[in-house]
């Protein structure tokens, strides 16, 4: 029995001691205020979160806030080891999972925030930290964005496409698949890709990326909704 305790309490420590790395790395990417993040690396550090920390992230102005060009490539991957590590985090400490959706949050769209953020987005559905009706809300705000990016025909929209279709309980609408998914106008090499991705998560889970699983070894599995015309 001391040896299990022993066991989990190495787990535990292994966990926290990456989560602490991966936010850490984070904000070397981030310009803007430092503290509340910095307060949230030490409660990753820990596992548990302090005191209204989740709050003071929420209350950030996501204006002030900007992804430096130089470590795009290094936040890219650091947001999908997150998102990888979603299931890990709500284990820790619920309050961590909100804190980290608030710091998603304030970010600006088109970082490759959306690969953490749809598997945050999915946490808090799982755990009940948000309730089915504002699950619902929050994928019908960043619809919204990515339907207002779409008819002013800006670029990057790979991003908030792959968030809403990961997030969704509905696969992803024709019209968005037809126009935006692997448009060349609109969309980098990279970001084609991330559309192709995007198209896969809004009918089957991918655990590699956090999708819709709780372990990167499971099979992917095709939703209910999925139509063979979509395989195909």
């Amino acid at each position: 029995a001391q040896a299990c305790h022993h066991d989990a309490v190495s787990m535990k420590e292994v966990v926290c001691r990456i989560l602490g790395f991966l936010f850490r790395s984070l904000t070397d990417c981030i310009g803007g205020p430092r503290q509340p993040i910095l307060d949230l690396v030490t409660a990753m550090q820990t596992g548990k979160a302090t005191l209204g920390l989740a709050k003071r992230i929420s209350d950030l102005d996501r204006d002030e806030f900007e992804m430096l060009p130089a470590k795009d490539d290094v936040s890219r991957s650091l947001f999908v080891s997150i998102g990888v590590c979603a299931s890990a985090l709500s284990k820790l400490d619920k309050n961590l999972v909100l804190g980290v959706y608030h710091l998603l949050d304030v970010l600006p769209w088109g970082c490759g925030k959306g690969f953490a953020f749809a598997a945050m987005i999915q946490e808090c559905k799982d755990t009940g930290i948000f309730k089915r009706k504002e699950i619902d809300s929050i994928v019908a705000q960043h619809a919204k964005i990515l339907e207002a990016g779409m008819q002013k025909g800006e670029s990057g929209l790979d991003d908030v496409l792959y968030s809403v279709a990961a997030s969704s309980s509905r696969k992803m609408p024709d019209s968005i698949r037809e126009f935006l998914v692997g448009n060349k106008t609109l969309l980098d090499e990279r970001g084609r890709m991330i559309s192709l991705v995007a198209c896969a998560a809004s009918i089957c889970s991918i655990p590699c990326l956090g999708h819709r699983a709780t372990e990167i070894s499971l099979r992917p599995q095709l939703t209910w909704q999925a139509a063979q015309e979509d395989v195909a």
